[in-house]
């Protein structure tokens, strides 16, 4: 019920028993943070991780984290999940005086089975999310208490059937290009060849 519930929270509405799941996780670790000065040491390890979800077809494999907290700083290496073929990439560090640098990144990543097994029911029945790819990159910069993420990403050859209003939508190209002091956003937007065709009319 606990494992219910949870992917319940992350929308994820399949039952349980169409998922499999495996990893071994290693964890001895102490922090304590203020966000402006770092203590920590000891690690968490996880690996062999893989998850499958046979109604949607979402696949997470080579699923892995190695986080090292030893002389008052944070490494994040060789952390990765691959979803459907796709690598989604962690990698960065956290000093002393909480100076961050952190990546997190994918490339030509395929969204369909993430939108089957991630979006709201009421918009699955409403909209078929047909074909689509993302490209992501995340930077997490400065201090811990003052972050400033960097947001880049694109989506390409989207293709979504409205199935309320019997339209099909296709996008060409979206991309989005945002910094923010997580209070104000700045950035830019940039979108090409958007269709939308009723196919009976």
């Amino acid at each position: 019920k606990l494992s219910q519930a949870f992917l319940n929270s992350l929308n994820i509405n399949n039952s349980l028993n169409t998922l499999t799941a495996k990893g071994y996780l290693e964890a001895d670790v102490k922090l304590n943070t203020d966000l402006k000065k770092l203590k920590s040491n000891g690690k968490i390890i996880f690996a062999d991780g893989a998850l499958k979800d046979s109604a949607t077809g979402l696949s997470l494999s080579n699923i892995k984290a190695n986080l090292l907290f030893d002389n008052n700083m944070l490494k994040i290496q060789n952390t990765e999940a691959v979803v459907n073929g796709t690598p989604f990439i962690a990698e960065g560090t956290v000093k002393e005086d909480s100076e961050t640098n952190i990546k997190v990144y994918t490339k030509n990543l395929p969204l369909a089975s993430l939108y089957s097994s991630f979006a709201p029911s009421d918009i699955k029945n409403s909209y078929d999310l047909k074909n689509g790819v993302m490209s992501l990159d995340i930077l997490l910069n400065g201090k811990l208490e003052s972050i400033e993420p960097k947001i880049k990403t694109e989506i390409v050859n989207l293709v979504v059937k409205d199935k309320v209003n019997n339209l099909d939508i296709t996008n060409g190209a979206c991309s989005v290009d945002i910094a923010t002091d997580l209070r104000t956003y700045n950035g830019k937007i940039t979108n090409k060849n958007l269709v939308v065709s009723a196919p009976d009319m």
